[in-house]
């Protein structure tokens, strides 16, 4: 698929896989140095709209770590950039994490 020229480019997708202790990390990373706008948490397959968030951010990481969802979604500001976060479980354990930049121009 490529970009029309009457669009902008699409932002670039980061992915990767993480162990627990790399993710207690990015969470307080994340507690640290950004601005949570809202923690979205997946309990069930299908699609999950956005909207107020009651996760704190521990509260998110106590979840996921125990598995007790599909996944969730951390959408925080960094430096003065949109970023959103999605994390699910792996079955061996680890986590997936998918990260994209959001420019709302």
């Amino acid at each position: 698929m490529s970009d029309s020229p009457d669009s902008p480019p699409l932002p670039d997708l980061h992915q990767s896989e993480i162990d627990e202790i790399t993710l207690r990390q990015l969470f307080a990373d994340l507690g640290k140095h950004a601005r949570i706008i809202e923690i979205i948490p997946k309990f069930a397959p299908g699609y999950v709209e956005g909207g107020e968030s009651s996760l704190k951010l521990e509260e998110a990481f106590e979840l996921l770590a125990s598995r007790a969802l599909r996944g969730l979604q951390v959408r925080y500001i960094h430096e003065g950039q949109t970023w959103w976060d999605t994390l699910m479980p792996l079955p061996d354990g680890r986590f997936r994490i998918v990260r994209i930049e959001h420019r709302f121009s």
